[in-house]
C-alpha cells in the first residue's frame, strides 16, 4: 500500500502557501525582497525548484526570519527529497509564524519523509488542535499514525481529512489502506471505490482495492485492478507484486513468476517483489532458486522475521540441507523478536491454548480436529486464530473451545497480555515458520509451558519453545541435538484420522496396463535426486508407468523441469502422465488407477500419505535423517505398514521391485489398508490427548 502526503506548496496538492506568498510580494515594505521572492515564485512554479531556492537563500542572507522565503524554502527541500532540511527550514518558519496551517501541515509531512514520525504526531496533534478541519493537516498526521502502525486513529485521520474536504480523493485511498488494516473490508472497498470515483487515475487507490479482493479471496477481481494499473503505469512496482501473488492464488505459477521477475528488475532492492519470486519459483518445484529468491529479501531486510521464515520453508525441500543447517537459521529468529530465555514453570494443564492460522478446512485443523474431540470435558481450551479466515470446519473446532480470539494485527505485547489474562497453562505453536504464524508470542513467553506441534516440519529455533511433540520415529534420539525444544514423544505415533470423506469405489483398483507408481504430492517435494531414482525404478520394471497430480502441474514450467530429472534417469516421457486440480470426488478416483505410491524426499508427505493408504494404496517411503523425511515413517508405523519405510536406496529400490511384482499382496491391502488405516489413526488421538494433559518433559 502507498500513502500520499499533502503538500502545500508550489507543485504539490494546493497552492495556498503559494498564492498567499504572492499576494504579499506584490505590496511588501521592501522592494528588493519584493523583487526576489517574485522571481523565486515564478521558478518555483515553473517547477524549477533548484533555480528557485536560490533565491530564497539570497532572501534570507537579507533576512534570516523572512517567513515567505523560510516555508517555501522548506517546502521545496521537501519536494527535492530533502526531508531533514525541510524540517529544519519549516520549523524556523513556524517559529517566525504560527498562524499558517498550510505551513505546519507541510512541516509535518517533512518530519513523516524523514522519519521522524512521533514528532509528528506530537507536532500534528498541537496544530490539528489549533487549526481543526484543515484536510491537508490531520491527512499528514494520519499518515504519522500509519507509519507507527497506529492504525485505528490513522483510518480516524483520514476520515476527518476527507470530511474536511470530500473531493480529497488521497483521503479517501488512505482510509481504504487503514480500514484494511483493520480488517474492516466493507468499509475500506467502500473508501478505495470513492477514491477511485473521484480520481480514477489514483493508482494507490486501485492497488488497495486489489488486495481488498485479494482478501475476500477474489483473485479473478484483483487481477483485473492490478492489470489495469499496469495498463497505465507499467513499471507501478506495487502492482506487479501484488498481481504476482493474486496470479499464484489464481493457479497460473507461470505468469506469476514472470511479474516477479519484472517487478525484481524495476526495483532490486524491493523484498516483497523478491518473495513473490521466491513462492511462484517453489510452486513450480525450484526450491534451490526460490530459497536463493527468500535469501535476498532476507538480506534486504534481515529484521523482518517473516522473510527469514519463507527462507527456511524453502531450504526445508533442498536435499544438501542438513538438520544442522536449518537450526542454526531457525535460532535466529529470537534475536529478530529481541527476546531473552525464561526458563518454564512445569504445572497442571488446566487450560490449553492452540494458536495457528490454519484452524479451518486445512490439514492443520483436520488433524487437530479429533484431538479437541478426545481433551473436551478433560482440560479447557482456547484457539487462537492468527488470520480472518472464516470456514465451517472452524466452527467445529471452535464449538469444542471454552473461547476464540483472534490474534490476527494484534500486537506482540498486547496478544501476550491476553493469553496470560486466559490464565494458559500450555501454549501449543501449530504453524513454526509457515504462513501467519505468531511465533514472536512464543519468543516472549506467553505461557508457563510452551511446545510446538503438528504444523511445521522441524525446530522453530525459539528459545522459549519449550517443547516439539512429536514421536520417536519423527525425532530419534540421534537428531535431538538438532532441535531447540526437548522431545515431547507420543505413543504410537504424531498422527491423527482427519475425517477423510473418501468415495467407498475410490478403494477398488480399476483394471489398467502395467504397474503405475504414482505421487500426488506438491511439485517442491520432488527434489531432482527424487525424480531421478523414480525414475531409475520406474524404467527398469517393464510397462511401469508414473502418475504425477498436484495443482502445481497447470504450470508448464513445472512439468518442463520434472520431464527434464525423470529423462535423465533413464525414463520415457511417454510413460510420465500429469494430473492437476480435480474436484474432491475426481481426486479420490484417481487412486483406483494407482498401485505403489512413492513419497518425496528430503520434504516427504502426511496428509497426502494418510489419504493414499486410506485408499488401499501403499506408500513407499526413504526414511532419512531430517524430520521431513521421517513424516511417512511415523505414519507407515502407525498403521502398521512398515514394510513401506526403508533407509538405504538400495533397500528403497528393492522394495519398491518387489513390490511391483506382488499384485496378489497389492490386492489384498486394497481390501484392509482403508479400515486398518482409519482405526490405527483414530486410536492416536486419545494418546495425543493424554500426551498433552501430561504436559511437557521439562526435568
Amino acid at each position: 500500500m502507498v500513502s500520499h502526503r499533502a503538500v502545500t506548496g508550489p507543485g504539490a496538492c494546493r497552492l495556498s502557501n503559494l498564492s498567499r506568498a504572492y499576494q504579499r510580494a506584490i505590496t511588501p515594505p521592501s522592494n528588493h525582497i519584493v523583487k526576489s521572492l517574485s522571481e523565486g515564485l515564478a521558478l518555483h512554479q515553473q517547477g524549477l525548484i533548484a533555480e528557485a531556492l536560490e533565491v530564497y537563500e539570497s532572501i534570507l542572507q537579507t533576512d534570516p526570519r523572512h517567513y515567505d522565503a523560510l516555508q517555501l524554502s522548506g517546502t521545496g527541500l521537501l519536494q527535492l527529497g530533502q526531508a531533514a532540511a525541510a524540517c529544519d527550514r519549516l520549523g524556523a518558519a513556524i517559529e517566525v509564524n504560527n498562524q499558517d496551517p498550510g505551513t505546519w501541515s507541510n512541516w509535518l509531512a517533512a518530519l513523516n519523509e524523514a522519519g521522524h514520525y512521533a514528532e509528528a504526531i506530537a507536532t500534528g496533534q498541537r496544530a490539528y488542535e489549533q487549526f481543526p478541519g484543515v484536510a491537508s493537516l490531520v491527512f499528514n498526521l494520519g499518515n504519522a499514525y500509519r507509519e507507527m502502525d497506529r492504525w485505528a486513529e490513522a483510518a480516524a485521520a483520514y476520515q476527518a481529512a476527507r470530511e474536511a474536504t470530500p473531493n480529497m480523493a488521497a483521503a479517501w485511498g488512505n482510509e481504504a489502506d487503514a480500514r484494511l488494516e483493520l480488517g474492516e473490508r466493507e468499509q475500506a472497498q467502500a473508501c478505495a471505490e470513492q477514491a477511485l470515483a473521484l480520481q480514477p487515475d489514483l493508482h494507490s487507490a486501485r492497488v488497495t482495492l486489489g488486495l481488498i479482493y485479494d482478501h475476500s479471496r477474489r483473485a479473478d477481481l484483483a487481477i483485473a485492478e492490478y492489470e489495469r494499473v499496469l495498463e497505465d503505469v507499467p513499471t507501478y512496482v506495487k502492482a506487479h507484486v501484488n498481481l504476482a501473488n493474486s496470479l499464484r492464488d489464481f493457479g497460473e505459477i507461470d505468469r506469476s513468476e514472470d511479474y516477479a521477475t519484472i517487478a525484481c528488475g524495476l526495483s532490486q532492492d524491493t523484498p516483497e517483489a523478491w518473495i513473490a519470486r521466491g513462492h511462484a519459483l517453489l510452486g513450480q518445484g525450484y526450491a534451490d532458486d526460490a530459497a536463493m529468491s527468500f535469501e535476498i529479501a532476507t538480506e534486504l531486510n534481515p529484521h523482518e522475521p517473516i522473510y527469514l521464515s519463507n527462507y527456511l520453508m524453502a531450504r526445508q525441500y533442498a536435499p544438501d540441507t542438513s538438520a544442522e543447517d536449518l537450526k542454526l537459521l531457525a535460532q535466529g529468529m529470537d534475536g529478530l523478536y529481541g527476546s531473552l530465555y525464561k526458563p518454564p514453570t512445569p504445572g497442571p494443564v488446566r487450560r490449553i491454548g492452540f494458536v495457528s492460522g490454519d484452524l479451518g478446512w486445512h490439514p492443520v485443523g483436520r488433524f487437530l480436529l479429533p484431538v479437541l474431540k478426545a481433551l473436551a470435558g478433560r482440560t479447557e481450551v482456547f484457539l487462537y486464530p492468527t488470520n480472518e479466515r472464516d470456514e465451517p470446519h472452524g466452527q467445529a473446532l471452535r464449538e469444542l473451545a471454552v473461547a476464540s480470539r483472534g490474534l490476527h494485527r494484534l500486537p506482540t505485547a498486547d496478544a501476550v497480555r491476553m493469553i496470560q489474562a486466559d490464565d494458559i497453562d500450555l501454549l501449543v505453536d501449530l504453524s513454526g515458520h509457515t504462513a501467519d504464524h505468531r511465533l514472536d508470542i512464543f519468543a516472549r513467553r506467553a505461557a508457563p509451558m510452551q511446545a510446538t506441534y503438528l504444523g511445521y516440519s522441524g525446530t522453530t529455533g525459539i528459545a522459549n519453545m519449550d517443547a516439539i511433540l512429536s514421536d520417536e520415529l519423527q525425532v530419534p534420539a540421534e537428531e535431538i541435538t538438532n532441535f531447540s525444544e526437548r522431545p515431547w514423544y507420543i505413543p504410537g505415533g504424531s498422527f491423527t484420522w482427519p475425517d477423510l470423506e473418501i468415495p467407498a469405489e475410490a478403494k477398488l483398483s480399476q483394471p489398467h496396463d502395467g504397474v503405475v507408481f504414482a505421487s500426488f504430492n506438491n511439485a517442491a517435494k520432488l527434489s531432482e535426486p527424487c525424480l531421478f531414482q523414480w525414475a531409475r525404478l520406474v524404467s527398469s520394471i517393464p510397462g511401469a508407468s508414473l502418475l504425477l497430480k498436484n495443482p502445481g502441474f497447470r504450470s508448464e514450467r513445472a512439468r518442463a523441469h520434472v520431464f527434464e530429472i525423470l529423462v535423465m534417469g533413464g525414463m520415457d516421457p511417454r510413460l510420465v502422465r500429469f494430473e492437476t486440480l480435480l474436484p474432491t470426488r475426481e481426486h479420490f478416483l484417481l487412486y483406483q488407477e494407482v498401485d505403489i505410491a512413492l513419497d518425496p524426499w528430503p520434504y516427504g508427505g502426511a496428509t497426502t500419505t494418510v489419504e493414499t493408504l486410506a485408499c488401499g494404496v501403499p506408500v513407499l517411503t526413504l526414511a532419512g535423517s531430517r524430520y521431513t523425511q521421517r513424516m511417512s515413517a511415523s505414519i507407515l508405523s502407525t498403521v502398521g505398514l512398515t514394510e513401506g519405510i526403508t533407509y538405504t536406496l538400495d533397500e528403497w529400490l528393492e522394495r519398491g521391485r518387489a513390490w511391483a511384482e506382488d499384485a496378489a499382496w497389492r490386492q489384498n491391502l486394497r481390501q484392509t489398508l482403508p479400515d486398518q488405516t482409519e482405526s490405527a489413526l483414530r486410536q492416536q488421538a486419545l494418546r495425543i490427548a493424554n500426551t498433552l494433559l501430561q504436559g511437557p518433559p521439562l526435568g
